[in-house]
């Protein structure tokens, strides 16, 4: 067998396990942050009425939800958005994006500790 012959069953293979990290990282990722973030605003909207604003657990839980907040607001651009953009490159055959390589390369270390 040649050595510079290609595989179709390599390629295929390929393709499936690119689609699935497009819908798990980038579709269900996606969804789940926007659930998350609509679910914590929900939880401090609740929180902040008057009669539950003077236990302090509460303000905790209030400061919890905005943390969390930040963690999937920073989420959403890091991953889901690095893989959406990342398949569609890959299937148009075009060169990296830009905002590929920014979204790759993002210092994010230090603020998801910060937030966590």
């Amino acid at each position: 067998m040649p050595s510079n012959s290609s595989n179709p069953n390599v390629d295929r293979s390929l393709n499936y396990i690119i689609l699935f990290r497009l819908v798990v990282w980038g579709h269900a990722c996606l969804a789940l942050s926007l659930f998350g973030i609509v679910g914590n605003i929900i939880t401090i909207i609740v929180l902040m009425s008057p009669s539950l604003r003077i236990i302090s657990t509460n303000m905790y839980l209030i400061a919890l939800s905005c943390s969390n907040i930040l963690f999937l607001l920073i989420f959403i651009p890091s991953y889901p958005v690095r893989y959406l953009l990342g398949y569609s490159a890959y299937i148009t055959k075009q060169p990296v994006l830009t905002v590929e390589i920014l979204l790759t390369r993002l210092p994010t270390t230090v603020v998801y500790n910060t937030i966590l």
